[in-house]
């Protein structure tokens, strides 16, 4: 887990993972997340690609 995101909303809690292949996901998710009582639902969403904007927030 890189990132963890506390949100309001519809969904309660983002989740930054960086993992190897979707099984590594898969196992991710069932093994830490679905197992666990107090979670009702999951959603996966897969970035295939990313660019940043470098943003100075100095100026």
């Amino acid at each position: 887990m890189l990132q963890l995101f506390f949100l309001g909303g519809v969904e309660d809690f983002i989740i930054h993972l960086a993992a190897r292949d979707s099984d590594h996901v898969r196992d991710f998710v069932m093994e830490h997340l679905s197992a666990h009582p107090a979670v009702s639902s999951t959603r996966t969403s897969i970035v295939f690609s990313h660019h940043q904007n470098p943003v100075n927030l100095q100026e």
